[in-house]
Protein backbone atom coordinates (compact mmCIF):
# COMPACT_ATOMS: atom_id res chain seq x y z
CA UNK A 1 0.00 0.00 0.00
CA UNK A 2 1.62 3.50 -0.69
CA UNK A 3 0.53 6.47 1.23
CA UNK A 4 -0.72 9.68 -0.14
CA UNK A 5 -0.64 12.82 1.77
CA UNK A 6 -3.93 12.25 3.52
CA UNK A 7 -2.91 9.28 4.92
CA UNK A 8 0.61 10.72 5.79
CA UNK A 9 -0.93 13.56 7.71
CA UNK A 10 -2.98 10.92 9.85
CA UNK A 11 -0.44 8.80 10.94
CA UNK A 12 2.49 11.42 11.58
CA UNK A 13 3.00 12.82 15.08
CA UNK A 14 4.88 15.85 16.17
CA UNK A 15 4.47 17.50 13.37
CA UNK A 16 2.67 21.20 13.41
CA UNK A 17 2.36 21.22 9.73
CA UNK A 18 3.12 17.89 7.13
CA UNK A 19 2.50 18.88 3.40
CA UNK A 20 3.49 17.15 -0.02
CA UNK A 21 6.26 19.31 -2.39
CA UNK A 22 7.98 18.28 -5.64
CA UNK A 23 7.17 14.62 -4.27
CA UNK A 24 8.71 14.33 -1.08
CA UNK A 25 6.42 14.92 2.40
CA UNK A 26 7.57 17.33 4.11
CA UNK A 27 7.32 17.57 8.08
CA UNK A 28 7.66 20.98 10.06
CA UNK A 29 7.70 20.82 13.84
CA UNK A 30 7.63 24.04 14.46
CA UNK A 31 4.15 25.94 12.75
CA UNK A 32 4.66 28.96 10.19
CA UNK A 33 3.98 31.94 12.89
CA UNK A 34 6.89 30.07 15.14
CA UNK A 35 9.10 30.37 12.43
CA UNK A 36 8.05 33.45 10.85
CA UNK A 37 9.45 34.62 14.53
CA UNK A 38 12.99 33.23 14.16
CA UNK A 39 13.10 34.53 10.60
CA UNK A 40 12.26 38.11 11.93
CA UNK A 41 14.02 38.05 15.23
CA UNK A 42 16.48 35.58 15.31
CA UNK A 43 20.13 36.21 16.51
CA UNK A 44 21.25 33.48 14.33
CA UNK A 45 20.47 32.09 10.57
CA UNK A 46 21.71 29.11 12.14
CA UNK A 47 18.48 28.76 14.42
CA UNK A 48 16.65 29.09 11.15
CA UNK A 49 18.28 26.30 9.65
CA UNK A 50 17.70 24.17 12.73
CA UNK A 51 13.71 24.71 12.75
CA UNK A 52 13.53 22.51 10.01
CA UNK A 53 15.14 19.57 11.76
CA UNK A 54 12.58 17.05 12.25
CA UNK A 55 13.53 16.44 15.91
CA UNK A 56 10.49 14.57 17.89
CA UNK A 57 8.85 13.69 14.72
CA UNK A 58 7.23 10.36 14.00
CA UNK A 59 5.28 7.97 11.54
CA UNK A 60 2.68 6.04 13.99
CA UNK A 61 0.13 3.24 12.59
CA UNK A 62 -1.72 -0.33 13.21
CA UNK A 63 -0.96 -2.51 9.77
CA UNK A 64 -1.28 -5.67 9.09
CA UNK A 65 1.72 -5.44 6.40
CA UNK A 66 5.15 -6.73 6.48
CA UNK A 67 7.52 -3.85 5.67
CA UNK A 68 8.19 -0.09 5.29
CA UNK A 69 9.70 1.29 2.27
CA UNK A 70 10.50 5.05 1.35
CA UNK A 71 12.98 6.98 -0.03
CA UNK A 72 14.47 10.13 2.24
CA UNK A 73 16.25 13.21 1.60
CA UNK A 74 18.55 14.36 4.59
CA UNK A 75 19.03 18.08 4.79
CA UNK A 76 21.81 19.96 6.87
CA UNK A 77 19.72 21.19 9.94
CA UNK A 78 22.29 21.14 12.87
CA UNK A 79 26.07 21.28 13.22
CA UNK A 80 25.69 17.55 13.66
CA UNK A 81 26.52 15.34 10.61
CA UNK A 82 25.17 12.08 10.97
CA UNK A 83 21.24 11.09 11.08
CA UNK A 84 19.35 8.16 12.29
CA UNK A 85 15.82 6.46 12.03
CA UNK A 86 14.36 4.16 14.57
CA UNK A 87 11.83 1.81 13.98
CA UNK A 88 9.86 -0.18 16.65
CA UNK A 89 7.13 -2.80 16.25
CA UNK A 90 4.70 -3.83 18.72
CA UNK A 91 7.25 -1.67 21.04
CA UNK A 92 10.58 -3.15 20.57
CA UNK A 93 13.10 -1.44 18.43
CA UNK A 94 13.76 -3.80 15.12
CA UNK A 95 15.90 -1.51 12.84
CA UNK A 96 18.40 1.48 13.59
CA UNK A 97 19.51 2.82 10.18
CA UNK A 98 21.54 6.04 8.82
CA UNK A 99 24.91 7.01 8.67
CA UNK A 100 26.99 10.11 8.10
CA UNK A 101 25.77 12.80 5.32
CA UNK A 102 27.66 15.27 3.27
CA UNK A 103 25.15 18.03 4.28
CA UNK A 104 22.67 17.23 1.88
CA UNK A 105 21.82 13.18 0.44
CA UNK A 106 19.37 10.84 -0.57
CA UNK A 107 18.76 6.79 0.89
CA UNK A 108 16.45 4.35 0.14
CA UNK A 109 15.50 2.15 2.86
CA UNK A 110 13.50 -0.96 3.08
CA UNK A 111 12.53 -1.94 6.50
CA UNK A 112 11.16 -5.44 7.41
CA UNK A 113 8.79 -5.65 10.50
CA UNK A 114 9.73 -9.24 11.39
CA UNK A 115 6.01 -10.18 13.53
CA UNK A 116 3.25 -11.38 11.49
CA UNK A 117 -0.03 -10.26 11.91
CA UNK A 118 -1.38 -7.20 13.05
CA UNK A 119 1.33 -4.42 14.57
CA UNK A 120 1.82 -1.17 15.91
CA UNK A 121 4.78 0.41 14.16
CA UNK A 122 6.52 3.70 15.25
CA UNK A 123 9.12 5.33 12.67
CA UNK A 124 11.20 7.81 14.82
CA UNK A 125 12.92 10.66 12.29
CA UNK A 126 16.66 12.20 12.95
CA UNK A 127 16.90 15.21 15.25
CA UNK A 128 19.79 16.04 13.84
CA UNK A 129 18.67 17.04 9.99
CA UNK A 130 15.58 17.76 8.05
CA UNK A 131 14.55 14.26 7.31
CA UNK A 132 11.33 14.72 3.81
CA UNK A 133 10.51 11.03 2.57
CA UNK A 134 8.54 10.14 -0.57
CA UNK A 135 7.49 6.95 -2.13
CA UNK A 136 6.41 5.46 1.21
CA UNK A 137 4.97 2.66 1.23
CA UNK A 138 3.72 -0.45 3.39
CA UNK A 139 4.26 -3.31 1.68
CA UNK A 140 1.48 -6.38 1.57
CA UNK A 141 -0.52 -3.95 4.12
CA UNK A 142 -4.48 -4.10 3.35
CA UNK A 143 -4.79 -1.05 5.95
CA UNK A 144 -2.73 1.63 7.53
CA UNK A 145 -4.26 3.00 10.78
CA UNK A 146 -3.43 5.92 12.80
CA UNK A 147 -3.26 5.37 16.07
CA UNK A 148 -5.72 7.24 18.15
CA UNK A 149 -4.89 10.63 19.39
CA UNK A 150 -2.93 11.56 23.08
CA UNK A 151 -2.96 14.43 24.85
CA UNK A 152 -0.66 16.71 23.39
CA UNK A 153 2.64 17.83 24.41
CA UNK A 154 5.24 20.78 23.65
CA UNK A 155 9.02 20.37 24.79
CA UNK A 156 11.17 23.41 24.48
CA UNK A 157 14.44 23.98 25.21
CA UNK A 158 17.95 23.99 23.75
CA UNK A 159 20.30 21.73 22.27
CA UNK A 160 19.59 19.37 24.89
CA UNK A 161 16.10 19.08 23.76
CA UNK A 162 16.56 19.01 20.14
CA UNK A 163 18.49 16.13 20.92
CA UNK A 164 22.10 16.44 21.18
CA UNK A 165 23.87 14.04 20.98
CA UNK A 166 21.49 11.00 21.09
CA UNK A 167 22.64 8.18 18.81
CA UNK A 168 19.22 6.65 18.89
CA UNK A 169 16.41 9.43 17.90
CA UNK A 170 13.95 7.63 20.20
CA UNK A 171 16.19 7.24 22.93
CA UNK A 172 16.56 11.51 23.36
CA UNK A 173 14.98 12.54 26.60
CA UNK A 174 12.22 14.24 24.85
CA UNK A 175 11.51 11.17 23.07
CA UNK A 176 11.43 9.24 25.89
CA UNK A 177 9.67 11.44 28.03
CA UNK A 178 6.53 11.65 25.54
CA UNK A 179 6.71 7.40 25.25
CA UNK A 180 6.64 7.37 29.03
CA UNK A 181 4.01 10.37 29.69
CA UNK A 182 1.85 8.62 26.77
CA UNK A 183 1.61 12.08 24.55
CA UNK A 184 1.98 13.18 21.19
CA UNK A 185 5.07 15.95 21.58
CA UNK A 186 5.73 18.69 19.52
CA UNK A 187 9.76 18.77 19.79
CA UNK A 188 10.72 23.08 20.21
CA UNK A 189 14.40 22.58 20.90
CA UNK A 190 16.61 24.47 19.32
CA UNK A 191 20.65 23.90 19.54
CA UNK A 192 22.27 26.84 21.36
CA UNK A 193 19.19 28.72 21.84
CA UNK A 194 17.99 30.96 24.86
CA UNK A 195 15.08 32.38 26.62
CA UNK A 196 13.22 33.54 23.91
CA UNK A 197 10.74 35.48 25.04
CA UNK A 198 9.49 37.02 21.42
CA UNK A 199 9.17 33.11 20.39
CA UNK A 200 5.73 33.53 21.93
CA UNK A 201 4.44 36.11 20.30
CA UNK A 202 1.89 33.81 18.61
CA UNK A 203 -1.10 32.25 19.53
CA UNK A 204 -1.74 28.73 21.37
CA UNK A 205 -0.90 25.84 18.71
CA UNK A 206 -2.39 23.28 20.21
CA UNK A 207 -4.52 22.65 23.52
CA UNK A 208 -1.38 21.06 25.26
CA UNK A 209 -1.55 19.47 28.33
CA UNK A 210 1.89 19.47 29.29
CA UNK A 211 4.55 21.77 28.49
CA UNK A 212 8.41 21.64 29.74
CA UNK A 213 10.79 24.23 29.37
CA UNK A 214 14.82 23.41 29.23
CA UNK A 215 16.65 26.64 29.39
CA UNK A 216 19.96 28.30 31.14
CA UNK A 217 22.90 26.58 30.61
CA UNK A 218 23.38 28.98 27.68
CA UNK A 219 22.21 31.80 29.01
CA UNK A 220 25.09 31.12 31.52
CA UNK A 221 27.33 31.47 28.91
CA UNK A 222 26.13 33.58 26.38
CA UNK A 223 24.00 36.33 27.98
CA UNK A 224 24.71 39.41 30.65
CA UNK A 225 22.74 39.15 34.25
CA UNK A 226 20.24 41.86 33.06
CA UNK A 227 19.71 40.02 30.24
CA UNK A 228 19.45 36.43 31.62
CA UNK A 229 16.75 37.88 34.43
CA UNK A 230 14.75 39.86 32.24
CA UNK A 231 14.17 37.01 29.25
CA UNK A 232 13.38 34.30 31.62
CA UNK A 233 11.23 36.45 33.82
CA UNK A 234 9.11 37.79 30.62
CA UNK A 235 9.23 33.85 29.02
CA UNK A 236 7.54 32.50 31.80
CA UNK A 237 4.72 35.02 32.53
CA UNK A 238 3.88 35.29 28.36
CA UNK A 239 4.14 31.00 28.32
CA UNK A 240 1.69 30.80 31.56
CA UNK A 241 -0.63 33.33 30.53
CA UNK A 242 -0.87 31.96 26.81
CA UNK A 243 -1.40 28.23 27.81
CA UNK A 244 -3.33 28.94 31.51
CA UNK A 245 -4.89 25.13 31.39
CA UNK A 246 -1.53 23.03 30.77
CA UNK A 247 1.28 22.63 33.47
CA UNK A 248 4.38 23.38 32.37
CA UNK A 249 6.94 22.00 34.10
CA UNK A 250 10.48 24.44 34.31
CA UNK A 251 13.40 22.33 33.89
CA UNK A 252 16.77 24.03 35.72
CA UNK A 253 19.69 23.10 33.88
CA UNK A 254 21.07 19.70 33.96
CA UNK A 255 24.77 18.74 35.28
CA UNK A 256 27.78 19.97 33.50
CA UNK A 257 31.43 20.54 33.75
CA UNK A 258 33.60 23.68 33.35
CA UNK A 259 31.62 26.13 35.59
CA UNK A 260 34.50 26.86 37.97
CA UNK A 261 34.39 30.46 36.61
CA UNK A 262 31.55 32.50 37.19
CA UNK A 263 30.33 33.74 33.57
CA UNK A 264 28.74 37.28 33.54
CA UNK A 265 25.34 35.82 34.67
CA UNK A 266 27.52 35.02 37.65
CA UNK A 267 27.45 31.10 39.26
CA UNK A 268 26.00 28.62 37.54
CA UNK A 269 23.42 27.80 40.25
CA UNK A 270 21.92 31.14 40.27
CA UNK A 271 20.51 30.46 37.22
CA UNK A 272 18.30 27.70 38.73
CA UNK A 273 17.85 29.64 41.94
CA UNK A 274 16.42 32.67 39.70
CA UNK A 275 13.98 30.14 37.50
CA UNK A 276 12.93 28.99 40.88
CA UNK A 277 12.34 32.45 41.80
CA UNK A 278 10.49 33.42 38.80
CA UNK A 279 8.71 30.13 38.68
CA UNK A 280 6.68 29.94 41.95
CA UNK A 281 4.94 33.34 41.74
CA UNK A 282 3.04 31.48 38.93
CA UNK A 283 0.31 28.90 39.83
CA UNK A 284 0.70 26.71 36.54
CA UNK A 285 4.35 26.68 36.37
CA UNK A 286 6.25 24.07 38.56
CA UNK A 287 9.81 23.91 39.47
CA UNK A 288 12.02 20.93 38.69
CA UNK A 289 15.85 21.29 39.62
CA UNK A 290 18.05 20.00 37.12
CA UNK A 291 21.58 19.16 39.09
CA UNK A 292 20.61 15.88 39.70
CA UNK A 293 18.57 14.80 37.02
CA UNK A 294 21.71 13.20 35.32
CA UNK A 295 24.92 11.99 36.10
CA UNK A 296 27.79 13.67 37.58
CA UNK A 297 30.32 12.01 35.33
CA UNK A 298 31.71 12.84 31.83
CA UNK A 299 31.60 9.31 29.92
CA UNK A 300 27.60 9.95 30.53
CA UNK A 301 27.79 13.25 27.75
CA UNK A 302 28.93 12.45 24.26
CA UNK A 303 31.22 15.63 24.84
CA UNK A 304 32.44 14.65 28.06
CA UNK A 305 30.68 17.92 29.86
CA UNK A 306 27.35 18.98 28.22
CA UNK A 307 25.63 17.56 25.57
CA UNK A 308 24.40 13.57 27.12
CA UNK A 309 24.79 10.26 24.99
CA UNK A 310 22.27 7.46 24.70
CA UNK A 311 23.04 6.58 28.28
CA UNK A 312 22.94 9.82 29.53
CA UNK A 313 19.32 10.57 27.99
CA UNK A 314 18.28 7.13 29.69
CA UNK A 315 18.98 8.13 32.82
CA UNK A 316 17.88 11.74 32.40
CA UNK A 317 14.45 10.78 30.78
CA UNK A 318 14.08 8.20 33.74
CA UNK A 319 14.29 10.83 36.59
CA UNK A 320 12.61 13.73 35.09
CA UNK A 321 9.57 11.26 34.65
CA UNK A 322 9.58 11.13 37.86
CA UNK A 323 10.04 14.51 39.37
CA UNK A 324 6.94 15.03 36.67
CA UNK A 325 4.54 12.12 37.69
CA UNK A 326 5.07 12.84 41.59
CA UNK A 327 3.89 16.79 40.44
CA UNK A 328 1.12 15.72 38.65
CA UNK A 329 -0.16 13.07 41.17
CA UNK A 330 0.16 16.01 43.75
CA UNK A 331 -1.62 18.44 41.92
CA UNK A 332 -4.20 16.23 40.16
Amino acid sequence: MKLDVKKIREIAVGAAKVFEEDGYFHFHRFTDAQMEIYEKFTRSVDYIKKTYATAGVRLEFVTDGDELRFSAHLKSSSSRKFFNFDLYVNGNMCQHIGGVYSGEDSFDYVLPFGDAGEKTVVLYFPWSSQATLKDVEVSGASYVNGLPRRPKMISIGDSITHGYDATYPSLSYASQLADKLGVEAYNKGIGGERFFPKFLETDPECDAKYITVAYGTNDWTKSSLETFENDCKEFYERLSALYPEAKIFAIAPIWRDRIETPSKCGAFCEISNYIRKVTDKLDNVYFIEGWDLTPHYPEFYSDKFLHPNDLGFCVYADRLYSAIKNIIETVE
